[in-house]
């Protein structure tokens, strides 16, 4: 039986908290089930986390976090390791909070603060502003911040502050980060000409490494996998015919990032494509999974072999002997064959590096520009046509290995073109009503929907296939609300509304002119929701602006008005799920079970 500790401080001194917390992590159970040394720099995680890319040992260093927050850093593992028991996450997930924790020592010792229970509110601020500045992603500023947040409230939560004070980042605001049609989102789907590039590619490859690596992307090209789960698979992995369950052909399939095992459904057309790329990659490393099983019978081999040999996954005790992307090569000018695995940033750079397999092959772009094309493209371009053909989101995520449905929306990248033609073709084209614009780009057309909800000011464009609106009776507020120019009766209700919340305002001045308290925030919201609907009325009026127009509201800063985020009740379902089987599970832990 696992025994589930948490720590919990004594008092509320945090000189005593925080050696009760050093004394009690030196204790917990992961130091007597592993080779794990309380003082060593660095710490071997292997069973307690999984590795950031294959082949890899998960490791965490403790080196440059000095003195006491070292110490701090080796309790926060601990019980982070301890809270995950039993569901190895990625390695990720102490390494970030680790180089966080090195950034507040460095700016706390500038400062001279030498102790974690000592730290203030200005050395956060200070170590995420020097941490953020060189940042150029929205989503890695995120990461830090959350890191340095999860620092703080370890803090807080054990009393382990000696001036406890209340801190928070302020975090960037996901809304409108995912739409369905978005060509500003992250990652992109392949192009004509590059699947063009791919096909040259595939039949004219000669070199035994240019065939390896377009065989993988032409496989990665009849289905929308991940490149680390093609390198996982083994060598005797077939296109199956008919392997049940209503579907028509498929390969056995591991996906990763916690979808369960499945039958990774194969379009009919590249059932023979998908059958001849898996021919040509046994073809080539056929040679090295001979190597390997004669290193496994001999002692005596001419190269040299990884150092996770002879297990190449862990999870499914798959063998090197067994694997389908391994392969024979010279490394250091070394003249004997040494046994390598593929790895992803191999895979990459063979296509979009220097000296491309593209380049090699003399195979470029109409202007003779280079062919650049990353493994996640395929996958993009995969979901683009699901969602082209109007497949159904959960088979969408199913056959993609997905756990939620709101995550096909990052990879559908139909253009708004295809997307009004797709239209146009299933329905009449006469009932469409002929809408005059003053400049085609003025309004992003890609953001219309096969389904238009019609709201009591315009019409709502976003897409509700997958969740509910979390911005019900606010339409007014969202930036996904249309409103036509020319619609009195949609003009009528916007008065109407401007007008009352007009009126709420006035009422909220003269109770706080008759002494009740009235937070300064709620008339900051209310100041914001007026001037906004003033700029609507006040363009439905404007005589510039042609009747059938359509107008947007501006994007507001998301702390006063919150927008519509696409994946917000998905994240809550999953993170409800988390704590009731964590409950449940420290339930029946105390009770014996």
């Amino acid at each position: 039986m696992v025994e589930i500790i948490k720590f919990k401080p004594a008092t509320e001194e945090a000189t005593q908290n925080f050696a009760d917390f050093i004394d009690t992590a030196k204790t917990l159970p992961i130091f007597a089930s592993s080779q794990i040394q309380w003082g060593e720099e660095t710490w071997d995680l292997t069973g307690f986390a999984k590795a950031q890319k294959v082949g890899r040992t998960p490791r965490i260093h403790f080196t440059d976090i000095p003195g006491t927050f070292g110490q701090f850093g080796r309790a926060f593992v601990a019980f982070e390791v301890l809270s995950v028991f039993g569901k190895p996450p990625s390695i990720e997930k102490f390494t970030r909070p680790l180089v966080r924790l090195r950034d507040l020592a460095t700016v706390a010792e500038d400062m001279g603060i030498t102790n974690p229970i000592d730290l203030i509110p200005e050395v956060f601020d200070r170590a995420i502003n020097e941490a953020i500045q060189n940042t150029k992603s929205q989503g890695g500023i995120r990461l830090k911040q959350y890191a340095f947040l999860k620092l703080f409230s370890n803090l807080e939560e054990n009393h382990l502050l000696q001036i406890p004070f209340r801190w928070q980042p302020q975090i960037i605001s996901t809304a409108n980060a995912r739409r369905r049609v978005d060509p500003q989102k992250s990652g992109r789907s392949l192009t004509e000409v590059e699947i063009d590039a791919i096909a040259k590619a595939f039949r004219t490859a000669k070199e035994p490494k240019d065939i390896l690596i377009i065989s993988i992307l032409v496989l990665l090209c009849c289905a929308p996998a991940r490149i680390g789960e093609v390198f996982l698979l083994p060598s005797d992995v077939e296109v199956l015919p008919h392997p049940g369950d209503g579907l028509r052909a498929g390969i056995r399939w591991r996906p990763k990032k916690g979808a369960p095992p499945q039958i990774k459904f194969i379009p009919e057309a590249m059932v023979p494509i998908a059958q001849e790329a898996l021919a040509k990659i046994r073809e080539v490393t056929e040679p090295a999974r001979k190597t390997a099983k004669e290193a496994l019978t001999s002692k005596k081999l001419a190269g040299k072999v990884p150092k996770d040999f002879p297990v190449f996954d862990p999870e499914t005790g798959l063998t090197y002997d067994k694997a389908l992307c391994v392969f024979l090569g010279q490394q250091g000018g070394r003249k004997k064959l040494d046994l390598f695995r593929l790895t992803g940033s191999q895979f990459d750079k063979a296509l979009t590096g220097h000296n491309s397999i593209f380049d090699r092959l003399g195979i470029f772009g109409p202007n003779g520009e280079p062919i650049r094309i990353t493994s996640h493209m395929a996958r993009h371009y995969l979901n683009t046509i699901a969602n082209k053909s109007n497949v159904p989101q959960a088979d969408i995520a199913l056959w993609s290995g997905r756990k939620l449905m709101s995550q096909n929306t990052a990879y559908d990248h139909e253009t708004a073109e295809q997307l009004v033609k797709r239209i146009r073709l299933k329905r009449n084209p006469e009932k469409f009503v002929t809408i005059p614009f003053e400049d085609q780009h003025a309004f992003d057309i890609s953001s219309v929907k096969e389904t238009a909800h019609t709201t009591q000011f315009g019409w709502c464009m976003q897409s509700l296939r997958q969740n509910p609106c979390q911005m019900f009776g606010k339409c007014l507020n969202c930036t996904q609300l249309v409103c036509v120019k020319g619609a009195a009766g949609k003009l009528k209700n916007i008065k109407a509304e401007l007008d009352r919340e007009r009126k709420l305002r006035e009422k909220a001045y003269e109770k706080q002119n008759n002494g009740l308290s009235i937070n300064d925030r709620w008339f900051t919201l209310y100041d914001q929701k007026i001037e906004r609907l003033e700029q609507l009325v006040a363009v439905m009026e404007s005589d510039d602006v042609a009747d059938g127009s359509l107008i947007r509201l501006a994007d507001a800063a998301p702390e006063m008005l919150p927008q519509f985020d696409m994946t917000a009740f998905g994240k809550d379902r999953i993170q409800r799920a988390i704590a009731l089987r964590t409950a449940s599970t420290l339930r029946s832990v105390q009770n014996g079970d």
